[in-house]
């Protein structure tokens, strides 16, 4: 199965499109960026300044929206997040496609097989070799498959995904602290020094 059918596959609105222009009336919304993106899929505790861009009023009933539950897929920073209550509200830009899940499918279990599945990381590397533009086209992201189990074990992987990378956001915050109370001991020994 590709991954076009295992839900509704858009791209993302183009902001110089939807922007509002001086004079007219506008509403103000959050950005989902290639930075929150790294945050919520790389490092937790990267510190990323929120953008925010003012929605022309002409355009604000058809922009892109994340939901809670959907997924969000990078086109320059190819990696999958599940839209969590956090970034509900959120614009989604050009550089990102997002997929409204069918009934059946775990959003979680697909941003784990975007994410992490091997033939998927062998087809991502292949067609970004040799470019010069790093972002992948729709049309590819369209046409990646995707084996879909029953929802039950979809869950299941999920369950573990979701475990295992709190599991690493722990070790890592463990290993900040860790540094920061051996540094803290290296201080504390040079002022009983002198």
């Amino acid at each position: 199965m590709k991954l076009e059918e295992v839900g509704k596959l858009s791209i993302g609105a183009t902001l110089a499109r939807i922007k509002a222009k001086p004079n007219e009336k506008a509403y103000l919304r959050r950005l989902f960026t290639i930075q929150e993106l790294n945050k919520v899929t790389v490092d937790p505790y990267l510190q990323v300044e929120g953008q925010e861009i003012l929605v022309s009023d002409r355009y604000i009933q058809e922009v892109p929206i994340a939901k809670v539950g959907m997924v969000l897929i990078g086109l320059t920073a190819p990696r999958a997040f599940v839209v969590t209550d956090a970034y509900e509200g959120y614009v989604i830009p050009i550089n990102f496609i997002y997929l409204e899940c069918h009934e059946g499918v775990c959003p979680e279990y697909v941003a784990w097989y975007f994410n992490e599945h091997p033939d998927i990381q062998r087809r991502l590397a292949v067609e970004r070799q040799g470019s010069s533009l790093q972002a992948l086209s729709v049309q590819k992201i369209k046409e990646l498959p995707l084996e879909l189990p029953h929802v039950s074990i979809q869950e299941k992987i999920a369950r573990v995904y979701r475990l295992r990378r709190q599991r690493q956001q722990l070790s890592v915050e463990k290993q900040r602290l860790e540094e920061k109370l051996l540094n803290q001991l290296m201080i504390q020994y040079l002022k009983e020094e002198q």
